[in-house]
């Protein structure tokens, strides 16, 4: 299966906007782009879905994030065990998503669970 396929990135540009206006805009389509570009962020897609990761670095482990996806779910579930796959062999302890409420529901079958919930207020 080869996921990552960066040409995707540019086929879906419309879809990660979307998904990049629900994360309140916290980057561009040319941040993520860049990111991506220079291996700080990485691209992933089946189908019609994708999904975009970074690897969080702690004091005490590492952590695949999936920062940012979209899709259809079965596609994105079929996804993640590439990714939590490429992120042992790179020494992640972790992998984690962040998405919409229902992604609860939606992952709990593959193994996701619940840690922390997000809560924000603008100021």
């Amino acid at each position: 299966m080869n996921i990552e396929n960066i040409e995707n990135f540019e086929k879906n540009c419309q879809n990660i906007q979307k998904a990049l206006d629900y994360g309140k805009n916290s980057h561009t389509l040319d941040d993520v782009r860049e990111s991506i570009a220079k291996g700080n962020m990485f691209y992933h897609s089946l189908g019609n879905s994708f999904i975009i990761t970074e690897v969080h670095v702690f004091p005490q482990y590492y952590n695949l994030h999936g920062f940012l996806a979209g899709g259809h779910t079965e596609e994105l579930k079929k996804i993640m065990p590439y990714l939590e796959q490429k992120a042992k062999e790179v020494g992640c302890k972790y992998t984690t998503l962040t998405g919409r409420k229902g992604w609860e529901r939606a992952f709990k079958d593959v193994g996701y669970k619940p840690t922390f919930y997000t809560l924000d207020k603008e100021l």
